[in-house]
């Protein structure tokens, strides 16, 4: 019996963003593998218990806490990066290189590491990190994001947009780094086109420029939706609804919201960063600020340009299904735990190569 403890202090905290989101999905997986008879998996969350693996997902208090106290060998997903809060936090640029050496002090106490992306992993190298990193994509369950015409209908009912309107989406947090500003632009620009961003700012007047964000908010075109922060149980109404999913983030670790959009067949429009360059590259359109708006109209009027796109999303998808990557997961926790030496040397056989 493999006795797995996962940690995360968003269970607790702040939720509505991409790293409560990855520990939610892998919490599921596991606890979905765990029922199947012919796997010997015991997990619990957030519970100080004996226990073979100790698997964090945060950096804070509580994470700190199974750290240094907790159970058995310790795997820690590096969800951030000392850039990932530029844009994202209250006074981030004045404060992140003291982060940066708390990550690095944080991520060396770990037996593993564990890298969404090849990127991140040259990122936490570069960080001062010491301890062997694994490059493991984070995983989502493609079939609740899966669509259909009725799944469509319904979601374009409840929401009052038109059979023949063309829908882009957006989804994240209302920050800067975002890049909430380039999005409305282009609702702006394309007064024809809806434009749904699924977020709002679960950190509050914590959140950078959120004052900014709300006026923005406010002065919105008519074409222009904004969801606030949503459950993460109703996030793929939204995809059912939408033509296209748009990411124009400047810093992404991972990018959780473009795999649940490629799961849900909608193509893919993404800046073109290095957080996103191997890992979605072949299977996306990843442009510079000034080609977004011509990609978006040439997939509502181009067809075929569309339907590539759309088979190109959900063959993406299918390499961070959970039902599989969460095996291979296993696979890493227990070459972790018969012999450390070898983990250092284990290949994530997925997309990230």
């Amino acid at each position: 019996m493999l006795r797995i403890n996962l940690v995360s202090d968003s269970a607790y905290t702040v939720q509505g963003h991409g790293v409560h989101t990855a520990f939610v999905e892998l919490a599921n997986a596991l606890r979905r593998l765990s029922d199947q008879a012919a796997t010997a998996v015991d997990v619990a969350v957030n519970i100080r218990r004996p226990a073979d693996i100790t698997h964090i997902h945060t950096v804070g208090w509580h994470g700190l806490r199974h750290l240094l106290g907790g159970s058995g060998k310790k795997v820690v997903s590096a969800h951030v990066v000392p850039g990932s809060f530029v844009g994202s936090l209250i006074g981030a640029d004045l404060w992140h290189s003291y982060m940066a050496i708390y990550l690095r002090w944080f991520y060396n106490r770990a037996d593993i590491v564990l890298a969404p992306t090849e990127n991140t992993k040259k990122e936490l190298e570069k960080l001062g990190v010491i301890r062997p990193v694994i490059v493991f994509p984070n995983l989502i369950n493609t079939r609740r994001y899966e669509t259909n015409a009725e799944l469509r209908r319904q979601s374009r009912n409840r929401h009052g947009i038109t059979a023949g309107q063309f829908v882009v989406v957006g989804n994240g947090q209302l920050q800067p780094r975002k890049r909430v500003d380039l999005f409305i632009g282009l609702a702006e620009q394309l007064p024809g086109i809806t434009f749904v961003w699924v977020g709002g700012m679960p950190f509050g007047r914590m959140a950078a420029s959120a004052k900014r964000m709300e006026e923005m908010i406010k002065n919105a075109p008519a074409n222009f939706r904004c969801t606030g922060t949503v459950p993460l149980k109703d996030v793929a109404d939204y995809y059912h609804l939408a033509d296209a999913f748009i990411a124009l983030s400047e810093q992404e670790t991972f990018g959780l919201a473009v795999i649940e959009a490629a799961a849900a067949g909608l193509p893919l429009v993404l800046r073109d960063i290095r957080g996103y360059n191997r890992a979605f590259r072949e299977c996306s359109i990843m442009v510079g600020d000034n080609s977004f708006k011509d990609i978006i109209l040439r997939l509502r009027d181009d067809k075929a340009f569309w339907r590539r796109y759309h088979g190109l999303a959900l063959n993406l998808a299918k390499n961070y299904d959970s039902r599989a990557g969460v095996k291979r997961l296993l696979a890493i926790y227990q070459d972790l735990l018969v012999d450390a030496g070898r983990v250092s040397k284990s290949v994530y056989n997925g997309s990230n190569k």
